[in-house]
């Protein structure tokens, strides 16, 4: 004979596991947030730009020692003030962006750009961006498409 205590019991335990598991799950795939292996962190720069060698001392430095930063982000450089291939496509993206691209450093992460370093956009700007990208579920790096156009 069927014992409905006994049924309830087991479903409570079945219930129990299903939610333990869909948790575990959540838990390892960050939410149900999609994340990247890494996303692209574009530096359009001047070879003598002083702006430019700050902003790569603190990449080198700080950024890419940086255990919570080093994994999401991976650095393309593309120096533009001796090739006009990177100068055009720094204004290339630019007008895919919405941005005027004049000065450098210009910084490209995902559908986000910023110019300059240190005063106009500081360290904690450029992490805010990277972690943006990071955690964006539609993420889409705009400076491959505009290349690949």
């Amino acid at each position: 004979m069927y014992n409905i205590y006994e049924g309830c019991v087991n479903m409570k335990k079945i219930s129990l596991g299903v939610i333990v598991l869909a948790l575990a799950c959540l838990l390892v795939t960050g939410c149900g947030s999609k994340k990247h292996e890494a996303v692209t962190m574009y530096e359009f720069y001047g070879s003598t730009c002083p702006h430019c060698m700050e902003l790569n001392e603190w990449i080198e430095n700080d950024l890419m020692k940086d255990s919570k930063y080093n994994k999401k982000v991976k650095i393309e450089k593309l120096e533009v003030w001796g090739s006009q291939d990177n100068a055009k496509l720094m204004q290339d993206v630019g007008a895919e962006l919405g941005v005027e691209a004049r000065g450098v450093p210009f910084i490209v992460i995902g559908n986000q750009s910023t110019s300059g370093f240190s005063s106009v956009t500081t360290p904690g700007e450029i992490k805010k961006m990277i972690d943006k990208a990071y955690n964006d579920s539609k993420y889409k790096d705009v400076v491959a498409e505009v290349k690949n156009k």
